[in-house]
């Protein structure tokens, strides 16, 4: 009798061993199959639809969290904010530099869905004809070469040395190019900072368009010269986002 309640009890703990085996399996290949669609968050701007990766939220925008799980929830925003680790982009983007001492570059991004009178003044190079010109704000502007780098700096007098717009040509005695982003690259703002070798740290702010999304970033003046390798690296990623 011993013996026989002995097999049973053994029998009994392999089958519920096996019964655990089984649904350890089916939660993990549930989860798998899932992985997909649970790291992507939909997002309505406009009313125009982005499937985003959750890993680029780093804050909830203004919609209560009780509504957010709505899907294609609209709530009337016609912009987005978004970081991506400055690790990833340097994965994609050739000669991204991801730190400057203790300071992260990661890319912060802000997506704006463009009315149509919108379009035209992002990619209307006349909104520098006063640094082309030398008039108005920009009347006695200075003009610098970039340190280590073939970019050209130009700044307000009243702004010098803390803020300037970056080109990629000087515009003294030349003709402005018809195409914007052939030769603006940036603005930028130097401040002090901690983090840095140097002391300080100079931010850029950019963009690109993609339909008619302006995708707007932000980058350390140390990663300036990959401007255009990052619109590019930007053009095809939101291009994937947006469901058309």
């Amino acid at each position: 009798m011993v013996l026989k309640m002995r097999s049973i009890a053994s029998r009994t703990h392999f089958v519920l061993r096996a019964i655990a085996a089984c649904t350890a399996l089916l939660i993990s290949s549930a989860c798998m199959s899932g992985t997909s669609d649970n790291d992507v968050q939909r997002e309505r701007l406009a009313g125009r639809d982005f499937d985003i990766p959750k890993r680029y939220f780093q804050s909830e925008r203004g919609t209560p969290s009780w509504l957010r799980w709505l899907p294609g929830l609209d709530d009337g925003s016609r912009d987005l904010l978004l970081t991506i680790a400055a690790s990833e982009v340097a994965a994609a983007v050739p000669g991204f530099k991801p730190k400057d001492g203790g300071y992260n570059d990661d890319l912060r991004l802000r997506l704006v869905v463009l009315k149509e009178e919108e379009k035209g003044r992002y990619t209307d190079p006349n909104r520098f004809a006063e640094i082309w010109n030398n008039t108005g704000s920009y009347r006695d502007r200075i003009i610098e070469a970039d340190h280590g780098t073939d970019l050209v700096r130009i700044y307000r007098r009243i702004e010098y040395p803390d803020s300037w717009e970056m080109f990629t040509i000087s515009p003294d005695g030349k003709v402005m190019p018809r195409d914007l982003f052939y030769f603006w690259i940036g603005h930028c703002l130097n401040s002090h900072s901690p983090l840095t070798p140097s002391g300080s740290l100079a931010l850029c702010k950019s963009y690109v368009i993609v339909g008619d999304v302006a995708v707007n970033f932000t980058m350390s003046a140390q990663n300036i010269t990959n401007t255009k390798r990052i619109r590019n690296y930007l053009k095809e990623l939101v291009s994937q986002w947006l469901k058309r």
